[in-house]
């Protein structure tokens, strides 16, 4: 038979299995290699969990020692943070990867030609920036960090997604236009170094006429 205070810490967690499955799941249009340290919380927390069942199934034949009712609580626990963590790393991971995705294209092509093509730039550029915030702050106070990342899921995802898509969708055509451009350049680059030649011969051949007169 489970302790109570065991049966509370196994369905907390299972809640927090479940709110980090739903995170992972809600960024998994991401590059999943982002949110391996997510995954890696998810498996230490599933080890401790079998940790915990591993000492449970000692007592329905055996009577625990105080040391190994304590060793289930501590594993359950650790299995809850370790979920948890998950779900913030989830977030962090996210974020991270979408800011670095950003500053690739500005540096890529430059930031006017992103804003020509991608007018919402800046509102993601806001949205990242109050993300970061309640990161910062959640640093600061731990004792609301599950409250900031809860506002963070709430407030910011979605529209954090949404843009991300738009910017998806905005940079084939930011890379073509880009490419046309320097095709144009090059080929304008071209045709005045070809006029250049041509007057240069010109300008020589007019010199050598005039020195024959």
């Amino acid at each position: 038979m489970w302790p109570e205070r065991a049966k509370r810490l196994a369905s907390d967690f299972v809640r927090e299995w479940l709110r980090a499955e739903e995170v992972l799941k809600r960024f998994e249009r991401l590059a999943a290699s982002a949110f391996m340290p997510s995954v890696q919380e998810l498996r230490y927390a599933g080890r401790r969990f079998v940790q915990a069942l591993e000492l449970l199934q000692l007592e329905a034949n055996q009577t625990l020692t105080p040391t190994e009712s304590e060793d289930i609580e501590k594993h359950l626990i650790e299995a809850v943070e370790n979920c948890v963590k998950a779900r913030h790393d989830a977030v962090d991971a996210a974020v991270q990867f979408i800011h670095k995705r950003m500053n690739l294209l500005v540096n890529a092509v430059g930031r006017a030609d992103v804003i020509r093509h991608f007018p919402q730039f800046s509102l993601l550029q806001k949205e990242i920036s109050e993300i970061d915030r309640k990161i910062i702050l959640s640093r600061k106070d731990r004792s609301i960090i599950d409250e900031q990342y809860e506002a963070i899921l709430n407030e910011h995802s979605k529209k954090l997604l949404d843009f991300y898509g738009m910017l998806e969708e905005s940079e084939f055509a930011i890379r073509s236009a880009i490419k046309a451009q320097n095709h144009k350049n090059f080929r304008n680059l071209i045709i005045s170094s070809l006029v250049g030649f041509l007057l240069g011969i010109a300008s020589s051949l007019v010199a050598a006429w005039m020195a024959n007169i």
